[in-house]
C-alpha cells in the first residue's frame, strides 16, 4: 500500500512538473513570437528608413545642382531620372499643372518617347489619390479606363499626386511594360519621392519666378535693359559663330515728352504698355522684346535677315499708327507713332553686339531727323 501512494506521488509531481515545463515552453514560444515580430518590424522600418535616405540623398543632390543651373525643366528631368533608378522602372513622368509655374502644364517624361494618359490617372490625381494597377491587360477589370495606356504596351503603373498643403500640384508617376507587379513598397517609396518632389519643384518654382522678375521691366512686363545687354551679346555670338543672321530694330515713341505734358504721365505710363503691348504681340517666341529705357523699346530678332527685319518694322510702326490711344480717364487722347532704326548682322558687319546697339541707335537718330514716324535702315554712308 505504502508503494502505490508513493508511485502516485511520483507520477502527480511528474504531472506537475511536465505541466510546468508546458507552460514555461508555452511562455518562451510567445516570447520568441514577439521577439520575432518586433525583429520583423525593425528590419521594415529600417527598410523604409534606408530608403527615405536614400531618396531624401537624390533629392539634395538635385537641389545643389539646381542652385548652379537654376532650370525648372532641368530639375524636372533629374527627378524622374532618379525616379527610373530608384524603383528600377523603364518609365517614369512628372507633370507640373498650369498655374502653379505658367500658363501651360510641364511634362517630363522618360524612357518612352511620348506618353498619352488616360483622363482616369488625371481624375484619380485631382481628388489626391494614387494609383496602383499590376497587369493591365485587356482582361483586365478595368481596362476600359486605361486604353491609351495599353496602346503605350504598359502593363504595370504607380502613380502620385504631388502636394503641397491641400493643394495638388501635379504628379509623379512610374510605369513598367514587363511583367512587374508594384507592391506597397514601392507605393510608399513613390509618395516619399512625390513628398520631397513636390517641395523641391515649388523651391524651383519660386527661384525661377524670382529671376524672371528680376529680369522684366515693372511696367511693361517687358525684358529689362540688363536681360537685353546680355542676351544681345549672347545672340551674336551664337550668329557669329554659325553664321546666322541677326536683326536689331530699336523704337522710340514720338513727341512722347509732349504726350506726358499734355496728358500726364498716368496716361503716358497707359501709353508705354499699349505700345510695349504691340511690339509683343507681333513678335515671335524666338524673338526678344525689351524695354531699352523711358520711352525706347528694341526687339532682338534672331535668324532674321535685314530684309525681313524692315518689313517687320514697317509692320509694327503701321499696326501702333491705327492704335487707339486713351487717357487715364479712358478717354481718346491723340494718335501715337513710332520711329524705328534697324541694323543686321552679317549686312551691316557689326564686330560685335555693342556695334550692332550703336547701328540700329544710329538708323533711329536719322529717322527721328527725317521727320519722325519712319523704318529707317542703318547704312554706313
Amino acid at each position: 500500500m505504502e508503494n502505490i501512494i508513493v508511485e502516485l506521488i511520483i507520477i502527480a509531481s511528474l504531472g506537475v512538473f511536465f505541466l510546468l515545463l508546458f507552460f514555461q515552453n508555452k511562455k518562451k514560444q510567445l516570447e520568441f513570437k514577439t521577439l520575432s515580430t518586433m525583429y520583423e518590424k525593425t528590419l521594415f522600418q529600417n527598410e523604409n528608413i534606408l530608403q527615405q535616405s536614400k531618396i531624401l540623398e537624390q533629392i539634395t543632390d538635385i537641389s545643389e545642382k539646381f542652385v548652379k543651373d537654376p532650370n525648372l525643366s532641368v530639375v524636372l528631368e533629374q527627378i524622374t531620372e532618379s525616379l527610373r533608378e530608384t524603383l528600377r522602372v523603364e518609365i517614369a513622368t512628372i507633370e507640373v499643372f498650369p498655374k502653379i509655374y505658367g500658363d501651360n502644364s510641364i511634362i517630363i517624361t522618360k524612357g518612352i518617347k511620348e506618353l498619352k494618359l488616360d483622363s482616369q490617372i488625371t481624375e484619380n490625381i485631382k481628388k489626391n489619390h494614387s494609383l496602383l494597377i499590376n497587369n493591365l491587360t485587356s482582361s483586365h477589370s478595368e481596362y476600359s479606363k486605361y486604353i491609351q495606356i495599353c496602346e503605350n504596351g504598359i502593363t504595370s503603373l504607380l502613380v502620385s499626386p504631388l502636394k503641397l498643403g491641400d493643394t495638388t500640384i501635379g504628379f509623379i508617376g512610374v510605369f513598367t511594360k514587363s511583367n512587374y507587379n508594384f507592391t506597397g513598397k514601392e507605393l510608399r517609396m513613390l509618395t516619399t519621392f512625390a513628398s520631397q518632389a513636390a517641395i523641391l519643384v515649388q523651391n524651383a518654382t519660386l527661384l525661377e519666378k524670382t529671376r524672371e522678375l528680376s529680369v522684366r521691366d515693372e511696367l511693361t512686363g517687358l525684358y529689362n535693359f540688363r536681360y537685353f545687354k546680355s542676351k544681345m551679346s549672347e545672340e551674336f555670338m551664337r550668329a557669329s559663330r554659325y553664321t546666322h543672321d541677326l536683326s536689331l530694330l530699336m523704337f522710340d515713341i514720338d513727341k512722347f515728352k509732349s504726350y506726358n505734358d499734355t496728358f500726364g504721365h498716368q496716361s503716358g505710363n497707359i501709353a508705354l504698355k499699349a505700345v510695349a503691348g504691340v511690339l509683343n504681340e507681333s513678335s515671335r517666341p524666338t524673338d526678344f522684346v525689351c524695354r531699352y529705357g523711358g520711352e525706347e523699346f528694341v526687339i532682338v530678332l534672331t535668324e532674321t535677315t535685314k530684309e525681313n527685319a524692315l518689313k517687320f518694322a514697317e509692320r509694327v510702326r503701321s499696326k501702333i499708327e491705327k492704335t487707339n490711344f486713351v487717357d487715364a480717364d479712358g478717354k481718346p487722347s491723340r494718335p501715337v507713332t513710332i520711329s524705328v532704326g534697324v541694323a543686321s548682322f552679317p549686312t551691316d558687319k557689326p564686330i560685335d553686339g555693342q556695334e550692332l546697339i550703336a547701328f540700329s541707335d544710329k538708323a533711329l537718330y536719322k529717322g527721328k531727323e527725317s521727320g519722325r514716324n519712319i523704318v529707317v535702315s542703318y547704312s554706313r554712308e
